[in-house]
């Protein structure tokens, strides 16, 4: 089993998806920016971001299960599902989210939204994908590449948008558009390589005691997140 690279945590992240990753010309920001730089900061490693797109995440799936993988997490909001422990490990969960649907104030919501003649916007290659695909079959759907153009898929090709509770925090901000559809919640964990158990093992112990001593309620409450999306300890 190969070790990270040492004094250097390689962390990949989309940089697309509000509140947890954005970037600007001055580089990566967000919650889970924050946090990454936090566990960096507890292993006294040095921190380098590496960009990635949805639709190429089930490539980075396949690079977590390399014996000589050549990251060593992927932070971005990534939700935790029995397909993705195929390929790699998850840390202990550090939020919870919920799947919503989000449409135009200005249009009636249909009484029953599964069955209605509507077309549905996506981020491509995502958990979210995946559960517009199963929870309304019957709907249209329509991806994007960039996540950042979800909210303006409305009114241009999409009826309305699939995304999650924080991120239509930041798109409802907009005006315009509220919430149609609440649907399941999900855990969001840190993503690892199989051949990085030690250091799983070992940011599981720095978000326990993050948790534990504020630090990560502290993180979350810059970014606008509720302490009560946390988990208990």
């Amino acid at each position: 089993m190969t070790q990270p690279t040492l004094n250097l945590l390689r962390v990949a992240t989309s940089g697309d998806y509000p509140p947890f990753t954005t970037t600007t010309s001055s580089g990566y920001h967000g919650f889970d920016i924050d946090l990454a730089q936090l566990i960096a900061a507890k292993l006294g490693k040095d921190i380098e971001f590496r960009g990635f797109s949805w639709s190429e995440f089930a490539a980075l799936q396949q690079v977590c299960s390399l014996p000589e993988p050549p990251i060593d997490m992927i932070i971005s909001g990534i939700t935790i599902t029995p397909e993705r422990r195929k390929f790699g490990l998850f840390s202990t969960p550090y939020l919870r989210n919920r799947a919503v649907v989000v449409g135009p104030l200005s249009v009636l919501k249909p009484a029953e939204l599964a069955t209605a003649d509507l077309t549905l916007g996506v981020n491509h290659g995502g958990y979210l994908e995946g559960l517009a695909r199963r929870t309304f079959p019957n709907l249209k759907i329509l991806t994007t590449r960039d996540n950042l153009k979800l909210a303006a898929m409305i009114g241009s090709g999409a009826d309305l948008i699939m995304t999650d509770s924080l991120e239509a925090a930041t798109i409802l901000r907009r005006g315009q558009l509220t919430i149609w559809a609440e649907l399941e919640s999900h855990d969001i964990a840190i993503y690892l390589p199989k051949a990085r158990m030690q250091l799983c093992a070992e940011v599981d112990v720095i978000l326990d005691a993050i948790l534990r001593d504020g630090a990560l309620a502290t993180c979350a409450k810059r970014h606008g997140i509720k302490e009560d999306l946390l988990p208990r300890r």
